[in-house]
Formats: C-alpha cells, structure tokens, sequence
C-alpha cells in the first residue's frame, strides 16, 4: 500500500473569508493561496478588474459573476470556484462544533463547546429554542427523520434526546466509558426506555465517526427478524470512522463485522456512503480514500486534498462530495466524486 496515497494529488485552495464583501469595493484587494501535499503554499492577492481579469503572483481571476469568482492557479494547474453564502448567521458565542438541518429545511440545530444547543430558523436566524443539560463540549447532534426531535451526544459520556417543541430532554442515554464513541464502542438503544439493547462494535481504538445506510449487504447477511424492542436493524449497514487507520462496516442486525478497510498508518477521521456497496474515508493527513463494501482488498482510488485533516464528508446524493477541512482552510469544497475535481468552495 505504499503507493495509496501518490497516485493522485489534488491541490487544496484558499481564499479570504469575506472576499465577497471586498471584491465590490474599487481598489481592495484580498489573499488567495494554494497548497498542494509536499510543496510549499503558494500566497497572492486578487481585485476585481474592470475588464474581468487580474493576474497576481501566479494566481489569475478567471471569472467574476454575481455570486462567485473563479480562480486559476498556473503553479498548480489548477482552477477552482469560489460562492458566496447567500446568508451568515451569528448564532451563538460558543465554538460551533456540529449542526445539522431538519428534513424539511426549516429548522437547524448546531452544537458548541459550552455545553448547548440552539434550535434555529433556517430563513430568519432566529433562535427558537437553547437546549442545555450536557457538561463541557458537544460533540455532535442530529435530527430525527420527524424534524421534531434531536439527538446529541457530548464530552460528558451521555446522549441526550431533546424534544424541539418545548426543549425538553425526555431521555438522557448513559453506558458510554468515555466521550460518547472515543471509547471505541458503537451501541444500538431503545430511545424509548433509554436502555441499551447492544453493543454493536467494541473496539481497542476510538471511533471518530459513523455512519448508517440501508444496504442489500446487510440484508444478505440477516438471518431472522430481531426480538423487540429491536426494529428497522435488518437492511442497515453502520460504518465506523477509527483511529487505528482503518473503516469498519459492520450487518447492525447480526452486529457481524462485515468488511475492513485500511488506509495506512493514519488515523480515518471521517467515512460516508456514496452508494449502496461504496463508501469514502478522510484521514488525518488530507487523503479521501474511495472502496468498494464487496471487495476490501484494495481502494478504487486515493486524493491527496491540500495538507490539512479531512474533518468531514458528505455526500450529496448527485455525484458531489462536501469535504470540511478544519482549521486548513477557511471554506468547505464540493468536488465531483467521479474525478474529485472541484466544483466550489
């Protein structure tokens, strides 16, 4: 596997936070950089032009419209694309550590280092609801397919279900040793009772992420209908994100280890379904590894994005893939998963 990670490397590329602000106003000028595994970050600067053209360093805007600006690098034979939010939302004063949306759109919740969440309007910004209860860091939260209810798990061992309509926490799910994961175990529970049904996965490393997804993999393997309160585990594949460089896929309803998949000596930060038998893994290191579930022994292909961690990944069900990069890079990128050339950032 010493070739894994050569075979392909994709420039990471970097741009002010707020160019969109700057880019209107005559004259101003804001950075731009593009860092690419084992060379050094190339640095330049950037205006908009009258005639749509500006050229610094080795750095040239291509494109000027409405809403974004493309950027070609000539070092790094590279081009990317940069949009603009259509909204910034200051919603609270903690570091925002996770969010997520409702199914419907309407509402979002977002997770900080103090111990609360906050239920938002996605239109208007507007805090609906504060949910406190957890000690120290929340580290993730998620939405119920009802959007009214919201899981979160935290610093303090503990996962807690909060109802939206009132702000309530109805249940608080303890039996982790550790911060909820980073103990190495993945456990199935009944949200109604706040019991543990099982212990789907037991590791001797922490699990950084996971991810669900209804599989005929997993169906494959099920033998018979699980005993209650146990429901919905017969087609779902859980995949786990480790420390020790590794991707487990494991049959929810059998909890049999179905597949391993390694990257090396780097610690697999995050993992997402791309279809029903692929999956993605981001390392430490900036490498998104692609494999098929049925065949583990080798990747289909490696990227090398930039030089920072791949903190996040989500697939967006069209052929792109959203990666979040941490303290790398000020933006999160979208790429074409089929060639992971990028689309935006």
């Amino acid at each position: 596997m010493a070739d894994l990670f050569t075979r392909n490397s994709v420039p990471l590329m970097d741009v002010q936070c707020n160019w969109d602000d700057v880019i209107r106003k005559p004259g101003a000028k804001f950075w731009v950089s593009c860092k690419r595994r084992g060379e050094g970050t190339v640095h330049g600067t950037l205006c908009c032009p009258s005639d749509g053209t500006h050229i610094d360093n080795c750095f040239t805007l291509t494109s000027v419209r409405q809403r974004a600006i493309t950027v070609d690098c000539s070092g790094a034979q590279y081009s990317a694309t940069f949009v603009c939010p259509t909204k910034t939302l200051q919603l609270h004063d903690g570091k925002l550590l996770d969010m997520d949306v409702s199914p419907s759109g309407a509402l979002g919740v977002c997770a900080s280092d103090n111990g609360r969440l906050w239920i938002w309007d996605t239109d208007t910004g507007e805090n609906r609801r504060i949910l406190e209860g957890h000690v120290m860091d929340v580290l993730t939260c998620h939405f119920f397919p009802s959007g009214m209810v919201v899981l979160s798990s935290g610093m303090d061992m503990r996962l807690r279900i909060w109802s939206v309509q009132d702000g309530s926490c109805p249940r608080t799910l303890s039996g982790h040793c550790g911060a909820v994961s980073k103990d190495g175990t993945a456990r199935l529970w009944d949200c109604g009772s706040g019991q543990c049904i099982d212990t789907v996965a037991n590791l001797d490393c922490p699990i950084n992420s996971c991810s669900l997804a209804s599989s005929a993999l997993a169906c494959a393997s099920a033998k018979e209908k699980p005993p209650e309160p146990e429901c919905g585990t017969s087609d779902k594949l859980l995949l786990l994100a480790c420390e020790d460089g590794s991707a487990r896929a494991y049959d929810v309803s059998s909890r049999k280890l179905l597949s391993t998949f390694g990257v090396g000596n780097q610690p697999v930060t995050t993992a997402a379904f791309i279809s029903e038998d692929g999956i993605l893994c981001g390392c430490e290191d900036g490498n998104v590894v692609k494999f098929d579930l049925r065949k583990t022994s080798e990747s289909i292909s490696s990227y090398t994005i930039g030089a920072g961690a791949v903190c996040s990944l989500l697939y967006m069900g069209d052929g792109r893939v959203v990666t979040g990069h941490g303290k790398s890079t000020s933006s999160p990128n979208i790429w074409r998963q089929s060639s992971l050339n990028p689309q935006s950032s």
